[in-house]
């Protein structure tokens, strides 16, 4: 349920608000109904299914151990992509630019990872 979420503030919001600012998107490629449904179930279904299949995967072909880290790098590549924005918004206030702004979300998001793993607590939420 994690990855999903993740996935849903991560990726499929941000793509979801991008592309409602901007109608003409759909407009100019003249798309129907069934077009929205598809691109809907993609980015807000199958996509993050993916993500959460891979690992399974992952352990049946190499074990518990593979899936458990495939499910960490999942679950920090999504919340350093979930940090990026609003530590970004807060560079704007400091010194913080580019390249530190990921550093820096890529940092915390692994921080998040490594109590993950060590924490039966927050693996269950």
């Amino acid at each position: 349920m994690r990855i999903l979420t993740l996935w849903t503030l991560a990726v499929a919001q941000p793509i979801y608000d991008i592309l409602g600012q901007g109608p003409t998107f759909f407009v100019y490629r003249r798309w129907e109904t069934l077009d929205f449904v598809v691109f809907i179930a993609v980015v807000s279904l199958v996509l993050p299914l993916v993500a959460l299949v891979l690992p399974a995967e992952a352990a049946g072909v190499s074990g518990r151990r593979t899936r458990q880290l495939a499910y960490l790098l999942a679950t920090w590549g999504l919340l350093g992509l979930l940090l990026v924005a609003p530590l970004a918004r807060l560079a704007g206030l400091g010194s913080l630019h580019g390249a530190w702004v990921v550093a820096l979300a890529a940092l915390l998001a692994a921080a998040h990872a490594r109590a993950l793993a060590r924490d039966r607590a927050l693996r269950a939420g």
